[in-house]
């Protein structure tokens, strides 16, 4: 209980620590100036709504996979835990903005697609080493590329 609360702690903080850029674009080009608490407030509450609905999005991919031998929490643990390496990859990444402005362009669409590719890796070594026998992990990484591909897409423009 502790390990999943603190995780979805440490998934708000790593949310901030990616998209904190974001807010403060939209928040100068709507009213001139970025106050940076309102900036803090905005991304922590975006944040509190991915953490809310990253439990869901766990649970309803192994529904949708139709592996049922996998124990749910420790399955919706480890996703929150992708989830946390995505936003901290993606701060990462974006840090390249301070060093290198012209580089906005090609990172916009670039950053978050190997943030999404790195964790969802990431995810299926763990996931598979700890769930998945010789015979399931063939399914469960074709399901799970599907899954990763789609998220790398919406990543590309929407996260």
């Amino acid at each position: 209980m502790l390990a999943t609360i603190l995780s979805k702690v440490l998934l708000m903080c790593a949310y901030v620590f990616a998209n904190w850029k974001v807010f403060a674009g939209v928040l100068t080009y709507m009213t001139g100036s970025a106050y940076w608490p309102t900036v803090l407030f905005g991304c922590s509450l975006s944040g509190g709504v991915i953490v809310l609905f990253s439990h869901f999005i766990a649970k309803l991919f192994l529904r949708f996979i139709k592996i049922n031998t996998v124990p749910e929490s420790e399955f919706c643990f480890f996703a929150t835990l992708a989830w946390t390496l995505y936003c901290l990859i993606l701060g990462l990444l974006n840090l390249v903005y301070l060093f290198a402005p012209t580089f906005v362009t090609w990172g916009t669409a670039i950053f978050p697609v190997v943030a999404t590719l790195l964790s969802g890796l990431a995810f299926y070594v763990v996931t598979s080493k700890l769930y998945f026998n010789n015979a399931t992990k063939a399914y469960y990484f074709k399901m799970l590329s599907i899954a990763i591909i789609v998220l790398a897409v919406m990543a590309g423009g929407a996260l």
